[in-house]
């Protein structure tokens, strides 16, 4: 990735206020071991505990997001959203990750799917030559992503 790209990683929640610190805290030391901006965007759908009182604790690359929709793909799909049109992302090139509010990622995590997708963009590089429906559609799902 280059200078101007970015990472998101959108974390839907409802209800997580004891999983979130452990969560948020996995995230960033994932975050602290690649070289592209982080941001987090933290989906709280339909929260009646007090996990909107971690907002602020993060960091300011840590977001979070009032969400009414009690539904976990529209609270992904809410965060993918702020995240192209509030954070600036939109434009870069980003590479948007997810993971459950209860989860603790591994500090290799990013790094692991950075990696994965600049191997990708190496191999379209390479097959974008030869032109076969297979590769081509591949590549043209890439270069739109």
């Amino acid at each position: 990735m280059t200078d101007e790209s970015g990472a998101v990683v959108v974390v839907p929640a409802h209800n997580e206020v004891s999983a979130l610190p452990r969560c948020l805290s996995a995230i960033r030391a994932a975050a602290d071991n690649v070289a592209v901006r982080t941001s987090v965007v933290v989906v709280l759908d339909a929260c009646d505990d007090d996990s909107s009182s971690l907002a602020g604790r993060y960091g300011p690359d840590v977001h979070f997001l009032p969400l009414e929709a009690r539904n976990v793909g529209a609270a992904r799909a809410a965060g993918f959203r702020h995240a192209r049109t509030v954070l600036g992302q939109a434009g870069q090139q980003t590479w948007y990750a997810t993971t459950d509010a209860d989860t603790q990622v591994g500090s290799d995590w990013l790094l692991r799917q950075l990696d994965a997708q600049a191997t990708a963009s190496e191999w379209c590089r390479h097959w974008s030559t030869r032109t076969t429906p297979n590769t081509t559609a591949a590549c043209a799902d890439r270069k739109s992503g």
